[in-house]
């Protein structure tokens, strides 16, 4: 029987009372004009009080900016968001929905930080103006150009928002993919709006309910943590990511302190919890009130989670509280998800087993298709996960030939119904999702996509000993993916290397990258395997270094 699709956990049902919202623009207009003193959103600075954002004064301020980004910008342009975990950053983003003006959240970087890929995201946009938090105005040396404005948080609006309609452009969402062809996928009113519906019914959402998270707001994740309380009228609270980076203990303090019930992280997340918590931190820690912890945007990992499930047992956590799930900016950010299953005593080998992402959210269809044939997989057989549903978006902006190649697929079985292809490898058994892997080589690091051509060809150029030819790829530490990098070294070098070598080729990866090498290894010129084409093969070369079998140059 050729497996594929559906849609919606059998234990969980709607948890709204009513039709729910056209759009965000409608849910966020309802909850000012109901309860404008209500917190929307509390901005947590590490063990600080922060900031309170109300709905009254969310809407009174996006409105006033909307106002002026009506005036500044034609109907079809598009607005660059370089955001961070501010008031600034969420007011900018509502007030583009609101006036109707597409926007892209990317990445704020700080003074010294590398503007590569907000410059190269800028080059294929084409937006017209760029809003920024009132301190990063020296962002418009990076956007040559490029019109930057500014909120006067004491501006009064005079004007109200018309609703939009669910198939006007929202939001451009910018895959962290490759620094040489970003892509934004193209999300409507009607996309979100769906995703949305489709959390809440996933995560049983209620009125009680409260989010916590530092996931960053350019991200998908991070940006359905945001949009999520917003949307549904329940409060949310927002630490910086770096604050978890620096001090992964401060994430769950919050959630203890703020009694949050739902929270989120990539893999990672949960494998630095374990590890950097130390036992004086977990004194007074309660986390009994956590009833759904998600694992997404990178593999999920069953020591991990168990890890983590054993480690904070004594805060009150409880291990059935751990939600894999599965997603991409594609399709806004949700497509499967389940609590965690198998999460008692280890059987043999299980440990390395994939983990098992749930099903299908409500609505959704999820089909496993060779990648070669274009056939149905059966039930338990590994292919590419084809997605269709509500929440895909319409394809990568000013890119037709990939979204021709990813979007709109077909299926016989399926008539009518338009799939996006993945990329990603899976199998469906009984009804849930397992992910296995990825097709291209793409390395996911911290929760964010990494092109390993992008890492490889950093490092080609920052110093004269290095040749043309790396390869990249993901290395897994103590249950959290490294990158290692296996360069060859420029033809000639038969003596010792040049000591400032590993410096410039780590230097390199981080100020391009923002990410930190795990391993560089250095192999003589042919050293890398590669296709009888010239292709590197990362698959193979990864094979080797497990093996310890590469002919390596001391680095020094």
């Amino acid at each position: 029987m050729p497996s594929a699709e559906h849609a919606g956990s059998d234990d969980v049902g709607p948890h709204q009372e009513g039709p729910a919202p056209a759009t965000i623009v409608h849910a966020l207009q309802a909850h000012a004009r109901s309860r404008p003193d209500a917190v929307a959103i509390h901005f947590v600075c590490g063990e600080d009080e922060g900031e309170v954002l109300t709905y009254g004064c969310l809407d009174r301020r996006a409105r006033a900016l909307g106002e002026r980004l009506r005036l500044a910008v034609e109907p079809d342009a598009l607005a660059l968001l370089p955001m961070r975990s501010d008031a600034p950053s969420v007011i900018a983003l509502v007030a583009c929905l609101y006036a109707g003006v597409a926007c892209a959240p990317v990445p704020l970087p700080g003074r010294n930080g590398s503007v590569l890929h907000l410059r190269a995201i800028a080059a294929a946009s084409g937006a017209a103006v760029a809003v920024v938090p009132p301190d990063a105005s020296h962002l418009a040396q990076a956007l040559p150009g490029m019109r930057i404005m500014i909120e006067d948080p004491t501006t009064e609006p005079s004007w109200s928002p018309e609703a939009p309609s669910g198939s006007n452009l929202a939001i451009v969402q910018y895959t962290s993919g490759s620094a040489a062809e970003p892509k934004g996928v193209l999300l409507s009113h009607a996309n979100i709006a769906a995703n949305l519906a489709m959390l809440r019914n996933a995560f049983a959402v209620g009125p009680d309910d409260v989010y916590a998270s530092w996931l960053p707001l350019f991200h998908d994740m991070g940006l359905a943590m945001l949009l999520m309380p917003l949307h549904f009228g329940v409060r949310g609270h927002l630490m910086p990511p770096l604050t978890f980076l620096r001090r992964p203990a401060l994430w769950l303090k919050q959630v203890a302190r703020s009694g949050a019930t739902i929270t989120g992280a990539p893999n990672f997340a949960y494998a630095m919890c374990s590890d950097r918590v130390g036992d004086d931190e977990l004194e007074n820690l309660d986390l009994g009130r956590l009833r759904l912890a998600f694992c997404g945007a990178e593999p999920v990992r069953l020591a991990t989670m168990r890890r983590f499930a054993q480690r904070f047992a004594a805060t009150g956590f409880r291990a059935e509280a751990l939600y894999p799930c599965y997603g991409m900016a594609e399709a806004v950010t949700f497509v499967s998800g389940g609590h965690l299953r198998g999460s008692g005593r280890a059987n043999p080998g299980d440990e390395i087993a994939p983990v098992s992402c749930g099903r299908p959210a409500l609505g959704t269809h999820v089909a496993i298709v060779d990648p070669a044939t274009g056939a149905l997989c059966a039930d338990g057989v590994q292919g590419e996960i084809w997605v269709a549903g509500p929440q895909v978006g319409a394809g990568y902006r000013e890119m037709a030939e990939a979204t021709r190649t990813c979007f709109g697929a077909r299926l016989p079985a399926f008539p009518g119904l338009a799939f996006l292809r993945t990329g990603d490898l899976g199998f469906l058994a009984r009804g849930d999702l397992t992910i296995t892997g990825r097709l291209k080589d793409i390395i996911i690091y911290r929760g964010a996509n990494i092109h390993a051509a992008d890492i490889e060809a950093a490092v080609a150029t920052c110093h004269e000993g290095f040749g043309e030819v790396g390869a990249a790829f993901a290395w897994t530490v103590e249950d959290v993916e490294q990158i290692v990098l296996v360069h060859e070294a420029a033809r000639g070098l038969n003596g010792p290397t040049d000591s400032r070598m590993r410096r410039a080729a780590l230097d390199a990866v981080a100020f391009h990258h923002g990410v930190r090498l795990h391993d560089l290894v250095l192999v003589r010129p042919g050293g890398i395997p590669k296709t009888t084409s010239g292709k590197v093969r990362r698959d193979a070369c990864r094979a080797l270094y497990v093996q310890d079998a590469l002919r390596s140059i001391p680095l020094v």
